[in-house]
């Protein structure tokens, strides 16, 4: 969203740890005055100045530094110490000086030789200065600038910045930045009755990822109103640990801390930020942002969090970091500045990411020998990814560090806009509220037709309120819009999400944990049923402890609530929790280390007693596979067992050999095989032209069966044999075993273009498929050669079908998609059938007419 002056994590640190310093200054204050501390780093800077009376106490925090740069980019922002202190601002460039030079204000002073550490480095840096830089060891040595950016500190100098207090008009600012990069303070008498506790905190970054809470489908958070957007540019078909990259938007974001764009984070993109000797934080590749603190020296985080945190040392020293994903098991190893390192799932396959001198992730490799391959521009933004196939995909940006364009391996571009672009000024709010910036705020995409397909709009506080798809049609189509009911602080209380029929609902909202959860919604009355409401509530863990449906059913759970696992679960309750004749529970316990379920029991009833309906028994390996699952079914008079068990590969153990179903008939297995080409496999060449690595200067090898399926043979000993895979380890070529050769081509885009089947009483039968720019396909072509073309509505919807010989189906659709007609046309154009169709307020079908 349009961001405001206040970091998610800087409240949350002054929440966390402010503390009252009682304190006695010859001539400064009284001999008992206290003072409110925002960060233990600086716990003087409160009193350093000769602006605190003599009588009055103070309520202090640090202030907010809104830091304006103009460099040969453009103009860039920073808005709090917690943002300036992760970056480092070294020597402005030239053009970057003349910028600052003609309109100076209350930016950093542009004739300083040095600037102060803490501000930002959005590369306005010229790699012709020497600049003084303190080793880790406390050494010290100058440097050119272009060495090692991560490492640069202060070498004093005047600095001037615009330090923000909050709103209310008894604070003020207390102490101006400094040239040792320390932030200002902002203060309030006590004794004004108005700033007693600290002030309000802003709406915090959620660190659920978005799509936990309810969104629209385009999407956005419907409690929050951040706009966010998950994007896949690069996808792999590997069994073994693949080489996907995914890209992830958030309005809530103002920051390029992944250099693929302000507010966008990537696949690789998690690092670990250490703020003190007891304090990190912990940033996800989708940007959640989770805060971990030492206690009783193991690194604990809100009782929400279920991933863990090893401090990996040397003796005494801090050598790295060992992040676990509990719920997958993956293990994720960071250096000692918190930079990811390896990625490591259970099995033991990994991905290594390699760094340049410049901290730029320059390579990802898998366990397998595939890599990714990173390349940047002059301003430190990501400009190219080589995916293993040898083709690129490359990214474009704008002066203010957007992210606006991607430019796929088949050169085809998506086209993203936003809120600094004066051409999208319809989109934001002609008034914004004191300290929103629409600057990074998406609020459209163009596809790689050229085509709008989507068009978002925001409020005053920065809220993403609206959207539409193809907005220059002017239809309504699939158009949301948000209306927000926030509490004191701008806490969600409650949205009214109206959809694209002009139907109304109503959700509202809790925060546990400084996250916003849905306590339920409101549905209108539809075809035959009345208006109703669905209700969740949760535990002090933020688990959902119960849920009841808009039919008045209610279900309710139990945790182990130091793991966040389920352990119970009581389905077909009343609204009031009374149970009834359909009413059940089931029970679950888990594996000892790994978040895997070992028995799962199902009952009559309200309570876990009595002889069970139904229970599944799981064991695993060392590795965490599961080796069988047993399913029974005690409450039937023939007690009957079903045993699934798995074997699994040595060399790569996440990849099952052996699959065996038996059921209660004792004479009977059901038992299917799997072979798989070696991780160090010479593979067939791919059928598809190689194309030259950019960055290495060769013809990448094709890599793309490594680890992939070789063989399946079933019980009957029937096998299928998958002879040759492209790049991406999709599969170009197979053989059953009636000797039918089936064989696949795919575009650039690793999209199926063509399958055809050979085989000597058939001969060899192709089908094509044929896409425009932006994937939807357009044609399919059968091995008689007729065909079915396809046509679309700048929405992407499809409204027609047409047949070789011109026989034409057209689909009407409303706003939200329903096909509310449709008709079919001879190759005349005589209308030979229509149907028409229409949906109750809840989009439900409601009666067609016609012959379907």
């Amino acid at each position: 969203m349009g961001h405001k002056n206040f970091s998610w994590v800087d409240w949350q640190l002054f929440h966390r740890f402010r503390l009252v310093l009682i304190i006695s200054l010859i001539g400064l204050v009284s001999p008992s005055v206290g003072f409110a501390v925002g960060e233990e780093l600086y716990p003087n800077r409160c009193v350093q100045s000769s602006l605190l009376g003599a009588t009055k106490s103070y309520n202090c925090f640090f202030a907010v530094q809104r830091i304006t740069l103009y460099s040969y980019s453009g103009k860039f922002s920073a808005d709090s110490p917690e943002e300036s202190r992760q970056n480092k601002l070294l020597w402005l460039n030239s053009e970057a000086k003349a910028r600052c030079l003609a309109d100076p204000k209350d930016y950093i002073s542009c004739n300083s030789n040095y600037v102060a550490y803490g501000l930002l480095n959005h590369h306005l840096v010229s790699t012709t200065y020497n600049m003084g830089r303190y080793e880790a060891n406390g050494g010290y040595r100058n440097e050119r600038t272009d060495q090692n950016p991560n490492y640069w500190v202060t070498y004093p100098g005047p600095i001037s910045a615009q330090a923000l207090c909050p709103t209310p008009k008894n604070w003020f600012l207390l102490a101006s930045p400094t040239s040792d990069g320390l932030p200002g303070v902002c203060a309030c008498p006590i004794s004004s009755g108005t700033c007693d506790t600290p002030p309000p905190a802003p709406p915090k970054h959620p660190k659920d990822p978005p799509n936990t809470c309810p969104s629209t489908p385009n999407p956005i958070a419907i409690g929050t109103g951040h706009k966010w957007l998950i994007e896949q540019d690069i996808t792999s078909h590997y069994l073994a640990m693949g080489l996907d990259f995914q890209r992830y938007y958030s309005s809530a974001r103002y920051q390029d801390l992944a250099h693929i764009g302000t507010a966008w984070t990537h696949t690789y993109a998690a690092n670990i930020q250490p703020y003190t000797s007891d304090l990190v934080k912990i940033t996800r590749p989708d940007g959640r942002e989770y805060v971990f603190g030492l206690s009783a020296g193991k690194w604990i985080a809100d009782a929400d969090i279920t991933d863990t945190l090893t401090e990996l040392k040397s003796g005494t020293s801090r050598i790295g970091w060992l992040y676990t994903v509990n719920s997958t098991g993956v293990d994720e190893t960071y250096n000692a500045t918190g930079q990811l390192l390896q990625i490591e799932n259970r099995a033991g396959l990994a991905q290594t990411l390699t760094y340049n001198d410049l901290n730029q992730l320059t390579q990802v490799t898998n366990s397998l020998g595939q890599s990714l391959y990173f390349n940047y521009d002059v301003a430190n933004h990501i400009s190219q990814i080589i995916n293993p196939a040898g083709a690129s995909t490359s990214y474009g940006y704008d002066a203010t560090g957007n992210l606006t364009s991607v430019t796929y391996p088949d050169g085809k571009t998506k086209t993203y806009h936003y809120g600094a672009d004066t051409a999208e000024a319809a989109n934001i709010a002609s008034t914004p509220s004191a300290g929103v910036s629409y600057e990074s705020s998406l609020t459209g995409i163009t596809d790689e037709n050229g085509t709008r397909i989507a068009s978002y709009r925001y409020d005053a506080e920065g809220r993403a309120y609206d959207e539409e798809h193809a907005p220059d049609l002017a239809l309504g189509i699939h158009h949301y819009r948000l209306d927000y009911n926030m509490g004191v602080n701008d806490v969600p209380i409650s949205t009214v999400v109206t959809d694209p029929r002009g139907t109304s609902r109503v959700y509202n909202f809790t925060t546990v944990l400084d996250v916003v959860k849905s306590t339920g919604q409101s549905q209108p009355a539809g075809s035959g049923c009345a208006a109703s409401a669905a209700a969740i509530t949760y535990d002090s863990n933020g688990n959902v402890a119960s849920r009841t449906d808009f039919a008045g059913h209610q279900t309710t759970y139990q945790y182990d609530l130091t793991r966040n696992l389920e352990t119970s679960r009581t389905e077909g309750l009343t609204a009031t929790g009374v149970a009834t004749t359909a009413t059940r529970t089931i029970t679950t316990t888990w594996h000892a280390t790994w978040h895997l379920p070992l028995v799962i029991t199902e009952y009559n009833g309200a309570t876990a007693t009595g002889t069970a309906l139904k229970q599944t028994t799981h064991v695993y390996d060392t590795k965490g596979n599961l080796t069988s699952v047993k399913e029974t079914d005690p409450a039937r008079t023939l007690n009957r067992t079903t045993t699934i068990t798995y074997t699994y590969s040595t060399e790569l153990p996440s990849l099952v050999l052996s699959k065996v179903v038996n059921g209660s008939r004792t004479d009977v297995a059901d038992t299917t095989t799997y072979t798989y080409y070696p991780h160090n496999a010479a593979c067939v060449p791919s059928t598809k032209p190689s194309i030259t690595n950019p960055i290495t200067g060769t013809p990448p090898d094709n890599l793309g069966c490594r680890g992939q399926l070789k063989t399946v043979t079933n019980a009957l000993g029937h096998t299928i044999t998958y002879d040759r895979y492209n790049h991406h380890g999709q599969v170009e070529q197979t053989t059953d075993a009636n000797g039918v050769i089936t064989t696949n081509s795919y575009d650039a885009r690793q999209r199926l273009t063509s399958r055809s089947t050979s085989s000597a009483n058939t001969g060899t039968q192709t089908t094509h498929l044929s896409y425009d720019d932006a994937g939807q396909i357009t044609q399919l072509k059968m091995p008689d050669n007729s065909v079915l073309n396809y046509f679309y509505d700048a929405a992407h919807r499809l409204t027609d079908v047409q047949d070789t010989l011109g026989n034409t189906v057209h689909y009407t659709l409303d706003a939200a998609g329903n096909r509310i007609a449709e008709s079919t046309t001879d190759p005349q154009g005589n209308l030979a059938n229509t149907i028409t169709r229409s949906f109750d307020a809840l989009n439900r079908l409601k009666t067609v007419t016609g012959v379907e």
